[in-house]
């Protein structure tokens, strides 16, 4: 019988919110530097020995909000970066920035738990760069969406992650990442002049923005990765 590990996912998920990035206040002074987390959760008799649903175990697990508590998070729609079918019973949705160090360990996970239960689970990436320390946030999130014009917005998702220590580190600038992103573009095969233009897009830009607001004033998040599971339309 297949072990379920949507516990132990609950689990990962928490422990990013406690080793988040977190935005430079405004308070002089005063700094912190996040610390990374670690749980584990062994999977309990039920799980191993039921087959309950999904959304079943999800539930269980989640505390009950009340009505007027429920986060205003949008659900997914056609305009998201999605992997797995819209109308997913659960949607995972990350709002994320390509060169916070915890987003990069959570994406490989969260893509992997969507690939074990794929006719269930839809993965979102929303994007969330925290300007304030991330000085290339922004730039990584443009060459994801000028690759997603070409169909490779998660090939670029990816690979941005696997290789953020060499385009995040200290010295390596906006302008090596103009250069970065263009050589990548290439080796994903994307048409570069297209990629380009894209790159600068205003319309990229905008939406970006708009992504960027949506997560500040309308859910007040404060820190990356901020997920959220959708579970038949109700937000956690």
């Amino acid at each position: 019988m297949r072990k379920l590990r949507i516990p132990i996912f609950i689990i990962l998920v928490l422990a990013l919110f406690l080793a988040a990035c977190q935005p430079k206040t405004t308070t002089p002074g005063t700094s912190q530097e996040p610390g990374l987390a670690v749980a584990t959760l062994q999977p309990t008799k039920e799980s191993q020995t039921g087959e309950p649903t999904t959304c079943k175990i999800l539930s269980s697990l989640l505390p009950e909000v009340p009505a007027d508590q429920i986060p205003p998070v949008p659900l997914a729609n056609e305009n998201d970066w999605i992997i797995g079918s819209l109308n997913a019973e659960i949607s995972i949705i990350e709002y994320t920035d390509f060169q916070c160090p915890y987003c990069s360990i959570a994406a490989p996970e969260l893509e992997r738990f969507q690939a074990e239960f794929a006719n269930r689970v839809n993965f979102v990436v929303r994007h969330f760069p925290l300007i304030s320390i991330h000085d290339k946030a922004v730039p990584a999130a443009r060459a994801a969406e000028a690759a997603g014009v070409q169909g490779k917005f998660f090939e670029m998702h990816d690979v941005l992650y696997q290789e953020q220590a060499i385009w995040s580190a200290k010295g390596f600038t906006v302008e090596n990442f103009d250069n970065y992103a263009h050589e990548t573009a290439q080796k994903l095969g994307l048409d570069l002049n297209k990629f380009d233009s894209d790159y600068k897009d205003a319309a990229i830009q905008t939406k970006i923005d708009n992504s960027y607001k949506e997560a500040t004033e309308k859910l007040n998040l404060s820190g990356t990765p901020t997920v959220f599971m959708v579970i038949r339309g109700v937000p956690y």
